[in-house]
């Protein structure tokens, strides 16, 4: 779970714990980190958590379904998509939740309202280099936004990350 990640790399790194954790001791300061808050953000990648990615040792699931879509300037393309997480997205929108996309996709992610999808906040828009040479070089981009995005509370929050590479943070 993404929240653990948070507590850990704020435990190794103390410059990174919010100014009201400073003084606590590593036990409160976990617990604070873990306290409930108003809105946790829900944090979604696209590639391999709402759009499965092809791999030769997974078996698609039975319900994926094959949508073309158009992102300029490019021209269209197919991209496959499961109903029932589009489902699930949609439903925590209409909760109230705060969800957020920290993908790749960046700014294109304004185009999966063809599938569905509702227009969310973007958490970080990569730059292009910094996704290519995540690529190449296994460097995580997307874990130090996280970092500073934890590091400007001043309150404790929950944090919901849903990744499929999380071998890589």
């Amino acid at each position: 779970m993404r929240i653990q990640l948070s507590v850990r790399a704020v435990e190794q790194n103390p410059s990174l714990r919010p100014a009201h954790l400073s003084g606590r001791s590593r036990l409160s300061a976990r617990a604070a980190l873990t306290e409930p808050s108003a809105i946790a953000p829900l944090l979604l990648d696209v590639d391999g958590v709402v759009v499965p990615m092809k791999h030769r040792k997974v078996t698609p699931a039975c319900d994926e379904v094959s949508h073309r879509i158009a992102i300029p300037p490019r021209a269209s393309g197919n991209v496959t998509i499961r109903p029932a997480i589009i489902e699930a997205v949609n439903r925590w929108v209409s909760s109230g939740a705060d969800v957020r996309w920290l993908s790749s996709w960046g700014w294109r992610t304004k185009w999966l309202d063809q599938v569905g999808l509702p227009l969310l906040p973007i958490f970080y828009d990569p730059n292009p280099g910094e996704v290519f040479d995540w690529g190449r070089s296994q460097r995580p981009w997307k874990k130090p936004a996280v970092e500073r995005f934890l590091a400007t509370q001043t309150e404790a929050i929950r944090l919901a990350w849903v990744d499929d590479d999380a071998f890589f943070f």
